[in-house]
């Protein structure tokens, strides 16, 4: 199951954009942003055994990064279920904190490093 961030398609357009003019350094700045997501992701994570927490990952692709893990109940956990995963029966999110958390590191570290190059 795939879940959306809502912005996630405005984001990517002006991604999109830097991605035309300077591709290296956004992609250093989005292996860096990935990369800090999924350690917050691993952090925030509800554990009980650390298998979610241990299976949550980067994919990496020129220009393109995916953090998720493939296990079934993930999802459960981020956004609950009818019958309940936390406490109080509701979601135990961990992977939109982290993203709301960092989103923004992708555009500080490509100002940052883009001032090396011109």
């Amino acid at each position: 199951m795939a879940v959306r961030i809502e912005g996630a398609d405005a984001y990517k357009k002006k991604l999109k954009q830097l991605a035309d003019k300077y591709p290296d350094v956004l992609d250093m700045a989005l292996d860096d942003t990935a990369a800090t997501i999924q350690a917050d992701a691993m952090r925030f994570v509800p554990v009980d055994e650390g298998i979610l927490k241990n299976s949550i990952n980067v994919k990496t692709q020129p220009l393109f990064k995916t953090i998720g893990t493939s296990l079934d109940y993930a999802v459960k956990m981020e956004f609950g279920t009818p019958t309940g995963t936390g406490p109080n029966g509701g979601p135990r999110p961990y992977l939109r904190p982290a993203f709301n958390n960092n989103h923004q590191r992708v555009t500080e570290f490509f100002i940052k490093n883009i001032k090396n190059i011109h």
